[in-house]
């Protein structure tokens, strides 16, 4: 009877054990190499991207150079100027959005003597925070003819597709008093550089005629197709002077 009982004992421990052994999770998964359990995945959980966030994408890719239109109420407050607006050009690129202001002023000094400045500035609004990127300011004094202004349009074009546009315009401040070339410049700003070429028309006229120059100034260390496209530029809007 006591072995009876004793053999009954050992039955009910065997029986109660194989229940507790197999009642593992079934969220769990043991490692193949023995280790801790692993966690199932969720139906609705969200698998862990190894792809670069679109921000981060946004951070290292140029922007398109997006232009709009210009006029006066492009130019907010914090935006200073002299003179008067003679032209002016607005776009968004890279840098924010953009407002080129190109401004003059004419004194009459005396009878015969004239003072003509012409002014460029190029203001840049990124956050709410507006700062000026760069300023131009040029003049002479004019015994006889008063200087032509600005004498082309403005040209903004990402030349090297950066995401910062490249902006140029051609103007000539100083009269001529005579059929003699006149002195022109063209201004051109990569970003907050400053890239020119000076230089005069050419004068094709009975009796007289005179090939113009023009000198490159900066593009020694930017690409070739910044000379390139200011050298276009140049020869399309300083025309030959000709007999009226």
């Amino acid at each position: 009877m006591k072995n009876a009982a004793i053999i009954f004992v050992m039955l009910l421990v065997a029986v109660l054990g194989c229940r507790v052994g197999g009642n593992r999770s079934s969220t769990e998964k043991p490692n193949a190499s023995g280790g801790a359990p692993a966690s199932d995945s969720s139906p609705n959980s969200e698998p862990t991207s190894t792809a670069t966030p679109e921000s981060a994408i946004a951070e290292n890719t140029p922007a398109v150079l997006k232009m709009r239109d210009f006029s006066s109420t492009s130019i907010q407050p914090g935006m200073p100027y002299d003179g008067r607006i003679s032209k002016g050009a607005s776009w968004i690129d890279a840098n924010g959005e953009n407002v080129l202001i190109v401004s003059e002023r004419r004194t009459r000094r005396s009878e015969d003597i004239t003072y003509h400045e012409i002014f460029g500035y190029l203001y840049v609004t990124d956050g709410g925070d507006t700062r000026l990127l760069w300023k131009i300011q040029d003049s002479s004094e004019n015994y006889c003819d008063e200087g032509k202004g600005i004498t082309s349009p403005i040209e903004v074009q990402d030349i090297d597709g950066d995401g910062v546009a490249e902006n140029m315009f051609v103007y000539n401040v100083a009269g001529a008093c005579d059929v003699s070339p006149i002195a022109y410049k063209l201004m051109m700003h990569s970003g907050e550089t400053k890239l020119a070429i000076r230089g005069t028309n050419s004068v094709d006229i009975p009796d007289y005629r005179e090939k113009g120059v023009k000198n490159f100034d900066g593009f020694e260390n930017f690409p070739a197709e910044f000379k390139k496209a200011a050298s276009g530029f140049w020869d399309r809007h300083v025309a030959p002077l000709r007999a009226n």
